[in-house]
């Protein structure tokens, strides 16, 4: 842990490390929640300056790379808290953006992107379309129908 925090004091844009740090702090503990949270935001901020740069919201981003997978998580999450404190015009442009450089749309921006463009909170998303068990977190069948409808 001690090597990837030093990692991304030295190379902030080093996405993978901002990656491993969120999977290893997976805890209840308040004072690791709230570092945690201080790493998703560094996440994502290093995730659009990459993007930025790189000006990748202008071409197609393949789930199929996994170099783009964190890319693609780290504005998701960054989407998704700005989404969760009512920001739903900035969150809808950040799904929006990773839907349009994604049509496959692998991490479900779609879902979220019609979420925030009808103002539905993040928790009531949460509360009418996931759940989770022992295998993981999981969109309900309602949702599908939800979003065609």
């Amino acid at each position: 842990m001690t090597f990837l925090l030093n990692l991304t004091e030295r190379a902030v844009n080093f996405i993978p490390a901002y990656e491993q740090i969120n999977c290893l702090i997976d805890t209840d503990d308040n004072n690791l929640k709230i570092l945690k949270t201080a790493f998703e935001k560094k996440w994502f901020e290093a995730s659009l300056r990459i993007a930025d740069k790189e000006k990748l919201f202008s071409r197609k981003l393949s789930w199929n790379w996994n170099e783009n997978r964190a890319l693609i998580r780290g504005i998701y999450l960054g989407a998704t808290l700005y989404w969760s404190k009512g920001e739903f015009e900035y969150a809808n442009d950040l799904f929006t953006k990773l839907f349009n450089t994604n049509i496959e749309d692998n991490i479900g921006a779609r879902f979220a992107m019609k979420a925030t463009q009808e103002k539905m909170s993040y928790d009531e998303f949460n509360l009418r379309f996931i759940f989770e068990d022992v295998y993981g977190t999981h969109y309900r069948r309602e949702l599908e129908k939800w979003y065609e409808g």
